[in-house]
C-alpha cells in the first residue's frame, strides 16, 4: 500500500513538473511573438500586415506591441532579402502557431495533473497565478470525471 502511495506521489509531482515545463514555453513563445513583430517592424512591415498574421484587429496589435518597438532590439533584419518584408511576416507566423501549441500543451499538462489529483491551488502555484483565477481560466477547457466509490 505504500508503495502505492510513493507511486501516485510521485506521478503527482512529475505531472506538476511537466505543467511548469509547459507554463514556460508557453511564456517563451509569447516572447518570441514579441520579438518577431519587433523584427517586422524592423524592415517596415505595416501594423495591419502584423495584425492579419496575428489573428488580431490592428489597432489591439499596435497597442499591445507598440510598447516594445522602442525597448527591444530586431534579432534578424533578413539583410540577404531582396524583400525582408515576406520572412519577416513567415516568422511572425510560426511563432503565433508555436505559441498556440505551446497553449495546448499547457492545458494539457493541467489536464494531466488534475488526473493526477493535483488541486488548483498547485495548479495555481505552478503556472503563477491565484487559484481562483486558474480554476476560470481552465476548468471550462477540461471534462473532469470522477470517480465514486460505494463502501460496503
Amino acid at each position: 500500500m505504500a508503495k502505492a502511495s510513493e507511486e501516485t506521489a510521485a506521478e503527482r509531482e512529475a505531472a506538476r513538473a511537466a505543467l511548469q515545463r509547459a507554463h514556460v514555453k508557453k511564456n517563451d513563445t509569447e516572447d518570441a511573438i514579441t520579438q518577431a513583430v519587433v523584427d517586422a517592424r524592423a524592415v517596415q512591415v505595416t501594423w495591419r500586415e502584423i495584425a492579419t498574421e496575428l489573428g488580431v484587429q490592428q489597432p489591439n496589435a499596435t497597442r499591445k506591441y507598440k510598447p516594445y518597438i522602442g525597448q527591444m532590439q530586431p534579432k534578424n533584419r533578413w539583410e540577404n532579402e531582396a524583400d525582408p518584408k515576406g520572412p519577416a511576416l513567415i516568422a511572425v507566423r510560426h511563432a503565433v502557431k508555436a505559441h498556440e501549441d505551446a497553449k495546448r500543451a499547457e492545458v494539457q499538462a493541467v489536464a494531466d495533473a488534475r488526473n493526477h489529483d493535483v488541486t488548483w491551488r498547485e495548479i495555481a502555484e505552478d503556472v503563477g497565478m491565484a487559484e481562483p483565477n486558474a480554476f476560470v481560466k481552465y476548468s471550462p477547457m477540461l471534462e473532469e470525471k470522477r470517480t465514486v466509490t460505494v463502501r460496503e
